[in-house]
């Protein structure tokens, strides 16, 4: 390590050897801190270059207090143009942010992040289908369907529940007043099967449509 970042030479007993001529090469620096909320903030700085680490001895007497070394690197910008024809010095994310995809997290010490500036194409990604509810009791009906959903830009999902009478997404009735991510079941249904759905929609995204949720009243 001490090679890598500074420039040192070990020789042929393992010793570590510092020079005046020595100087380290240019390196990416990823790391991560942790946020009050407990979320982690991931960081890249691009091109930093170290200088020698200081050590220091203290003497007391016939001992010597060894303190570990320190370290001190400057972050320049790096040489590679980005996708605008700019020169980056740093890349930063935090974990949970809207827009912002598990991949790009979960993905980031694998290799230093590559800025990509290509058009994002508004999307919905519907994570958890709302599901079948098979044991509905008349007179003491309760419980909900839920659906589970996120967008990769800033704009919130929005949500509308539909009631069917065959298994079918198309040519269901809107349910007024459902707009919300999950529905609780009507308490006045009579014995038999119900069909559910809900049409996802944001802004620049294409709706999506979630699966139909059976629910059969007793």
């Amino acid at each position: 390590m001490a090679q890598d970042l500074t420039g040192s030479k070990i020789d042929s007993n393992n010793v570590v050897v510092s020079r005046s001529e020595d100087g380290g090469k240019p390196v990416a620096i990823g790391f991560r801190a942790k946020k009050a909320n407990g979320r982690y903030r991931y960081f890249w700085l691009y091109r930093v270059i170290f200088n020698i680490p200081t050590t220091s001895l203290a003497t007391k007497g016939e001992s010597i207090t060894f303190s570990s070394p320190t370290i001190e690197g400057t972050v320049f910008r790096r040489n590679k143009l980005d996708g605008e024809n700019k020169h980056p010095w740093k890349a930063e994310v935090t974990e949970g942010d809207t827009g912002v995809a598990q991949e790009t997290i979960s993905n980031w010490f694998t290799t230093v992040y590559e800025p990509d500036f290509s058009p994002v194409t508004p999307t919905i990604t519907v994570t958890t289908q709302p599901a079948e509810l098979t044991e509905v009791v008349e007179g003491s009906i309760s419980g909900s369907l839920s659906v589970v959903a996120s967008t990769n830009t800033s704009y919130p999902v929005t949500y509308q529940w539909y009631e069917n009478s065959v298994d079918s997404t198309s040519g269901g009735s809107i349910i007024n007043g459902e707009t919300s991510a999950s529905l609780d079941i009507p308490t006045d249904l009579t014995a038999g099967t119900y069909y559910y759905y809900c049409v996802l929609s944001s802004v620049g995204a294409s709706s999506v449509t979630t699966n139909v949720a059976t629910v059969t009243v007793l």
